[in-house]
């Protein structure tokens, strides 16, 4: 039976068929299992997204939507396993971004630890991981070698060596206790702070006398139409060209680090493994060849606008703070307890892309025709012609298709910039006004403060 467009619930044993088996798996956007351990009871949601070689492109677009929007990202290696050409494009991509993350969020797990001889052939694994995430521009990895077959066993109340998975959930929770909930606790006292400075201003105006009273109801209306005018006329016109020009600049780069990466990509497809005249003839091996370095680059191309989509949305971000931080510089000039609320960060949707290059089928002929033999397009370094050749063609092919996404990302993104500075001002000025709403309250209300002031006294002996 087909559910579409559907929720359903199934059983614990019908688990494996809808995530395993394709013809399945592929009309399910998502699925969630409740499972009670430590991690989830204390609110610690986990996605397993579908690795970075996966045969389904779809599922590549899920795993990159996953770790944009991710508190904490886990890759797992496998000790004796290299990383697959998906992993380096991956971990590429991981790497260029990773300054657009709030923290260092990445970890980096080595599983089957037992399967290494010994210590010193462990630590030259080690050594090797970290030397090719440095390739990648992920510097100082948080690393960790272990056991999940040991571990289990451990779990499990059996003597085996050690697993050193008790060392990394110890290290992976105290990331959670600490570095991500500081995040939390920034929020928390800024909304402490905002309270004391209330609660401090209800006692101060309950002491006032009846024409005191009036005089500051006179100013607090003043200080009110101030402070909303002031959010109001802040002019935000200089983010959407700040946009822009991100990026036309991002996907500039783009295609210069492409065409700087040609040369290696042309040698992993045109290589003496690959055209070699053996179970097939050469001119097939040239055109599966050609093929193989055309899909790669169309791979890549999409990743590289993944990765100017993470940026642009942390740079509307960032032009948001920076205009709060500005609005209110202004407000505290009208009067110094006021502050702006702390809108949780909704991350932004991504554009929809459809680039491709294509290669024209007679010009193409014209630069294969130019092969005479493996002994001289390998020996005779032939190849060079032909890889200039190639380059030739494709710059200027994968130049036009960076081109025709800028408008496509500027037309997304200064929309979703325009939204989002939309939706924060209307929350601060819905937040002002409540904020003049209860100090005027007060005004119109004093009564004993007692119970005020015993709360203050104990928010203020309060730490974080």
């Amino acid at each position: 039976h087909l559910y579409m467009n559907q929720s359903i619930t199934i059983q614990w044993n019908q688990f494996s068929k809808y995530v395993s088996e394709e013809k399945t798996s592929c009309f399910i956007e998502s699925m969630e299992l409740y499972y009670d351990c430590p991690l989830t009871s204390a609110g610690v949601t986990l996605v397993d997204t579908p690795g970075a070689d996966s045969a389904n492109a779809r599922h590549t677009d899920v795993s990159f939507e996953y770790i944009k929007d991710a508190d904490a990202v886990l890759f797992v290696t496998y000790y004796n396993h290299p990383f697959s050409k998906a992993d380096q494009s991956f971990l590429t991509q991981l790497g260029r971004v990773k300054d657009s993350f709030a923290m260092d969020k990445m970890f980096f797990v080595i599983n089957a630890k037992d399967l290494a001889s010994s210590e010193d052939e462990l630590r030259s694994v080690e050594d090797y991981l970290v030397d090719q995430l440095a390739r990648f521009q992920i510097r100082n990895p948080r690393m960790y070698s272990l056991s999940s077959l040991y571990g289990l066993k451990e779990k499990q109340g059996e003597d085996t060596e050690p697993s050193n998975l008790a060392t990394f959930e110890r290290e992976f929770q105290r990331f959670l206790d600490e570095e991500l909930a500081q995040v939390l606790v920034g929020s928390i006292v800024q909304d402490m702070e905002e309270i004391i400075e209330t609660l401090s201003e209800f006692i101060k105006n309950a002491k006032l006398d009846h024409k005191e009273r009036e005089e500051q109801l006179a100013l607090l209306e003043n200080q009110e139409d101030d402070s909303l005018t002031t959010i109001r006329q802040k002019d935000t016109t200089r983010g959407r060209e700040t946009v822009e020009n991100k990026v036309e600049k991002q996907v500039y780069y783009a295609h210069e680090r492409m065409m700087l990466q040609f040369n290696d990509l042309f040698k992993q497809h045109f290589n003496p493994a690959t055209i070699n005249g053996k179970d097939q003839d050469v001119r097939t091996q040239l055109l599966e060849a050609v093929e193989s370095l055309r899909a790669e680059i169309n791979f890549e191309m999409k990743q590289e606008l993944r990765a100017i989509s993470l940026r642009v949305e942390r740079l509307i971000e960032d032009l948001i703070n920076q205009t709060k931080e500005e609005i209110h510089g202004q407000l505290k000039k009208t009067r110094p307890s006021l502050r702006l609320n702390t809108i949780e960060w909704e991350p932004l949707s991504l554009p929809a892309l459809e680039v491709t290059v294509n290669l024209a089928e007679k010009p193409l002929n014209g630069i294969l025709k130019q092969f005479k033999s493996t002994k001289a397009f390998f020996e005779k370094n032939e190849k060079e012609a032909m890889k200039e050749d190639l380059s030739n063609m494709i710059s200027p092919l994968l130049k036009e298709e960076f081109e025709q996404s800028i408008p496509i990302l500027n037309d997304h993104y200064v929309r979703c910039y325009r939204e989002k500075m939309d939706h924060y001002k209307d929350q601060w000025e819905k937040h002002i006004v409540d904020t003049f709403k209860r100090l005027n309250f007060n005004l119109h209300h004093p009564g004993d403060t007692t119970e005020i002031e015993n709360a203050l006294r104990q928010m203020k002996q309060l730490s974080f």
